[in-house]
């Protein structure tokens, strides 16, 4: 990886979040599409779990980046925790070192925080490698199982392509406005390395009054690996833990498995927005979808 150098910004405005554990074939593509495709408005924090591919010495070459080398593996949550005790911008965008930003991706997502104070975070299109869409928007079951909205399908379908309310957005790509991180504690060590915890905090929010908002207008693409055997039986760990402290939200949501009907996946999508709509109250994310429709 030829050296990368990222823009010295005195008052960033948004702080970009990378946490890396064995990333070394993947973390210098994901930085440079970062540096290519987002105007100087941001500062890098990396923060590296112990890696033993020589990430930490990949890291190093980065010019102008806070890099935080730990001892250990102390999985996503507690890492993104640290990088975001670093921050300096009024935003925060978790960012994975195998997903890729696109041109134009952070004013749509910068342009929510802005509008509306109610909004906490912000995510944008999921597309896979192959150009088809992964995710748009992430949908709960009632047993607390998740599913990406639209993974497979063409992401230019009307479908997908309005800014909505959602229950959570994938902590692999998501802005999240600082104040409202702090508010809630960030991401909950609980979940050990990692499964749940970007649900578990876009509920926090919403319980402290906040929106999680998908994006269309900004799109970056992942490469998804597959999980082995330990990290399903942890997601089934977390997924337990999750289920008991949001039962009480999970039980307005459709029957799993949410792919068994386009009436459950149509009721997960639309189910955050009817929960947090005011009819008293202007609705500035609504204006914009019928502008938009």
């Amino acid at each position: 990886m030829s050296k990368l150098r990222v823009p010295a910004v005195r008052r960033p405005d948004v702080s970009i979040v990378i946490v890396t554990y064995g990333s070394a074939d993947v973390v210098g593509r994901a930085i440079r599409a970062l540096l290519e495709n987002t105007e100087p408005c941001y500062e890098l924090i990396l923060v590296d779990n112990d890696s033993g591919d020589g990430t930490p010495a990949l890291l190093r070459e980065i010019e102008n980046a806070t890099i935080v080398l730990n001892p250990r593996n102390y999985g996503f949550g507690v890492a993104n925790n640290q990088g975001a005790a670093h921050a300096r911008g009024r935003c925060i965008f978790f960012l994975n070192p195998d997903v890729f930003v696109q041109p134009g991706w952070l004013p749509p997502l910068l342009a929510h925080i802005d509008a509306d104070e109610r909004v906490g975070a912000v995510g944008p299109m999921v597309l896979s490698p192959d150009g088809s869409l992964q995710c748009a928007g992430a949908l709960l079951s009632r047993s607390g199982s998740t599913a990406c909205y639209g993974d497979g399908d063409r992401p230019e379908r009307p479908d997908y392509r309005f800014a909505r309310v959602v229950d959570y957005l994938g902590g692999g790509c998501l802005l999240v406005r600082r104040r409202a991180f702090n508010e809630v504690g960030g991401f909950d060590p609980a979940y050990g390395l990692l499964y749940f915890e970007d649900a578990d905090l876009c509920l926090a929010l919403a319980a402290h009054g906040y929106r999680s908002v998908y994006e269309p207008g900004s799109s970056v693409g992942h490469l998804r690996g597959r999980p082995g055997a330990k990290l399903l039986l942890l997601a089934l760990r977390n997924r337990a833990l999750f289920e008991r402290r949001w039962h009480r939200v999970l039980g307005s949501r459709p029957l799993s498995p949410l792919a068994a009907s386009r009436r459950r996946m149509l009721a997960a999508r639309d189910a955050p927005i009817l929960a947090t709509t005011d009819p008293e109250q202007p609705d500035p994310l609504l204006e914009k979808t019928e502008h938009q429709a």
